[in-house]
């Protein structure tokens, strides 16, 4: 388990990351408790050892970065592979991530079809 690796609007070029791998961006508002709770079990995740953990601290969502990317939910985390989005994890609203999220980030996975119904 590594250091998470914070982001700025430096770092994205409209949709992609300016960042080569695979980097999994969590995009998260300091003032949100999802997010908080949230952040603290990400920061703790063994991710695989070719993945960047990074976040990105939403000011408001008139942020050029999570509107260019449709981030409209926080917690979200969006991975990237060579600056390309390749999968997404949107919060519920009320609910924020859970586990499940985790757990895919940690096999590099996207959403399964049916997500979106609970907190994941």
């Amino acid at each position: 388990m590594g250091a998470v690796r914070s982001l700025d609007e430096t770092d994205f070029r409209g949709t992609r990351l300016a960042l080569p791998g695979r980097v999994a961006v969590l995009f998260r508002m300091p003032t949100c408790p999802y997010s908080r709770a949230f952040r603290s079990r990400y920061a703790q995740l063994e991710a695989p050892a070719d993945v960047c953990l990074a976040d990105y601290a939403v000011g408001d969502f008139y942020d050029t970065v999570p509107l260019s990317l449709e981030v409209s939910v926080v917690p979200t985390v969006v991975g990237f592979e060579e600056g390309e989005v390749v999968w997404r994890h949107d919060g519920a609203p009320g609910r924020g991530l859970g586990e499940a999220t985790l757990k895919r980030i940690r096999v590099w996975g996207a959403p399964p079809a049916t997500e979106g119904k609970g907190p994941s």
